[in-house]
């Protein structure tokens, strides 16, 4: 991408698998870009043990900024208010609840 002439302000990744990745993305971003912001990194609809893995391998890296795991949070309630399981307070209460336990987990590995 930085050959191409993207420099992107943030960084959206679904959540690498290995310190050895983190490392290789702090790497390329520092050396290719000193005004990137950082990672944010992608839910892509993963359930909450699998954030969790994703969390705690990004802790230690300061490149890593925070999460945007949208459908992760409300995909579930907006499913069962779609199909009229849920009424609007019941639907607003289970994402408020969701996104609580995923800052939650942020907060526990950062």
């Amino acid at each position: 991408m930085y050959d191409a002439g993207i420099f992107p302000d943030w960084w959206k990744l679904p959540p690498p698998k290995s310190d050895a990745a983190w490392q290789n993305i702090s790497t390329v971003i520092r050396n290719n870009d000193p005004y990137c912001r950082g990672v944010v990194l992608l839910g892509l609809n993963a359930p909450v043990e699998e954030l969790k893995r994703g969390f705690a391998m990004a802790q230690g890296h300061d490149i890593c900024k925070g999460f945007a795991v949208g459908r992760s949070i409300f995909i579930e309630p907006a499913r069962a208010w779609l199909k009229g399981e849920a009424d609007d307070e019941a639907t607003i209460a289970a994402i408020a609840e969701n996104y609580k336990e995923i800052i939650d987990l942020w907060k526990s590995h950062g």
